[in-house]
């Protein structure tokens, strides 16, 4: 069964670091999205929530861009779909997400004159993330019901996913108790505190294994992991497949 969270929902797929700015935009100006790295969740998203819009962004496989394009015709072929291949040309989409109707060359994938991404700000404010699926979070505005010491830890959590964290480090910030972070985080950011860490250490080395020489070893660690098979199963937990596999096949990334 839909449900209709927010008069506005965009679906993005796309690699974290292409998404993440323009989907920062979109809910710092009260828009929910779903996101996802993977092509194959489109029917997810779409029999789940009432989607506005479908933003395919960054580079892939001509056949994988029909796949998507048909896949979400199928499910509702009224939807826009706009296929965007650089960071460069999501800012002439911000407008489109205030209300104002999508351009011609917005529609067509081309760049026109107004702001480019790189000119807007690059953290708006912090998200709400529930996991749907392995693969597909449902990301809103944060409501007036997430307080300020989860505000700060959500902030300092993403400043810091790199280093050892412990329950115990993000309690203190927030001057609460562990059982009283545990339960308050959960509630006010729809996930566990170890579920929202091992998320944000998958997705940065998700594109690390994509553009970077280091080893899978090397990479695990750099995001926080400080076991490679640890880091494996979370990883395949999240994308369905092993970091090596994906290493060598990144298709989802530009």
């Amino acid at each position: 069964m839909k449900t209709d969270l927010s008069p506005k929902t965009l679906l993005t797929i796309g690699d974290w670091l292409t998404c993440k700015h323009f989907l920062t935009l979109a809910i710092s100006s009260g828009w929910s999205a779903l996101y996802t790295p993977q092509f194959d969740d489109i029917f997810d998203a779409l029999t789940r929530q009432k989607v506005r819009y479908i933003f395919l962004l960054g580079r892939c496989l001509k056949h994988e861009w029909e796949c998507a394009w048909s896949a979400a015709r199928a499910i509702n072929p009224d939807i826009p779909i706009i296929a965007l291949t650089s960071a460069s040309e999501q800012g002439m989409l911000f407008s489109s997400l205030l209300g104002s109707p999508l351009s011609d060359a917005a529609q067509s994938g081309q760049s026109d004159d107004r702001p480019n991404a790189a000119d807007l700000p690059d953290n708006a404010g912090v998200w709400k993330r529930s996991g749907l699926t392995p693969t597909l979070t449902l990301l809103e505005p944060c409501s007036d019901a997430v307080s300020e010491p989860i505000r700060q830890c959500l902030r300092y959590i993403e400043a810091n996913y790199g280093e050892p964290l412990t329950l115990d480090d993000v309690a203190n910030r927030a001057s609460y108790s562990r059982c009283h972070f545990c339960k308050v985080f959960k509630e006010q950011v729809g996930m566990s505190f170890v579920t929202y860490l091992n998320r944000l250490r998958v997705r940065s080395a998700m594109n690390m294994l994509a553009h970077s020489p280091l080893s899978i070893t090397e990479i695990a660690f750099n995001v926080g992991f400080n076991d490679l098979s640890h880091f494996e199963r979370v990883f395949r937990t999240v994308y369905h497949t092993s970091p090596s596999r994906f290493r060598q096949n990144p298709q989802y990334l530009p």
